[in-house]
């Protein structure tokens, strides 16, 4: 038994294509065209293949497809759909519904998109794409994770783990990592220098040269012991003057300068 239905449609495109399901024998046992569709819509009739209504007989029910070829107006219509007997015209089937296009004004935004040329269309692609990729990317897992991740103070955004060398050294998380670490290193104390040193800069302040802190070499230490003696000599007479010369070969800060 053949059937016939259209499917409402509600659009703001002027040249829209409406379909609907069909059942019916196109060929008799022999072979011979037996049914056909028709369909009638703003007062203009089309029929099967004729460039307009298309069939699509790869599935069940089969689906018949109508484009229009001019643009319509704003506004409902009833789109009449029968299934018709080729021997005699008669019609087998017809659909039960009515005004089931409706056509309704564009909104702006949809005028401006159907006047974007082919390079604005695939932007606006673009841009959409990479909007979410940015919405979803990241730590999320999905979509693109950006180059550098966020610094946190605390250093839980993401892992270092398993990144570069060269990444993972430019990241501000390791760097930050690395000026906490260095504030906590504890500074290494001023190096003690032997008597051996001191004494050495107490010699060269009695020859008005400037203090050198580095360990004496053998001539130095030679130098220095005559240096000594002859200072012990000039201040025999004075007990005092002795005692503080004693006092200063030991001394890291000479208390008086040789004469």
């Amino acid at each position: 038994m053949a059937f016939i239905t259209v499917n409402a449609l509600r659009t703001s495109n002027t040249r829209p294509t409406v379909t609907g399901t069909v059942s019916f024998e196109r060929f008799d046992s022999e072979g011979n065209p037996k049914q056909t569709i028709e369909v009638y819509a703003n007062y203009g009739l089309y029929t099967l293949f004729d460039g307009n209504l298309g069939l699509d007989e790869s599935v069940t029910p089969n689906v018949w497809k109508l484009r229009f070829s001019e643009p319509l107006k704003n506004g409902s219509y009833s789109i009449n759909a029968v299934v018709r007997n080729v021997s005699d015209g008669s019609i087998a089937a017809t659909d039960s519904t009515t005004n089931e296009l409706s056509i309704t004004a564009p909104t702006e935004r949809e005028v401006q998109q159907q006047n974007l040329t082919i390079p604005q269309k695939l932007a606006l692609v673009a841009g959409l794409i990479n909007g979410l990729s940015r919405s979803f990317g990241g730590q999320s897992g999905v979509g693109g994770n950006p180059s550098v991740h966020p610094t946190q103070d605390d250093d839980t955004s993401t892992t270092l783990r398993g990144r570069g060398a060269e990444e993972g050294n430019n990241d501000p998380r390791a760097k930050s990592k690395k000026a906490r670490a260095d504030k906590l290193k504890v500074t290494t104390p001023p190096q003690k220098h032997s008597m051996t040193s001191v004494d050495a800069a107490i010699t060269s302040a009695a020859l008005g040269e400037i203090p050198d802190i580095d360990p004496p070499t053998s001539a130095d230490i030679l130098s220095q012991l005559g240096v000594i003696e002859a200072a012990n000599a000039a201040v025999s007479g004075a007990p005092d003057e002795a005692a503080a010369l004693s006092q200063q070969q030991y001394s890291s800060t000479p208390t008086s300068s040789f004469g």
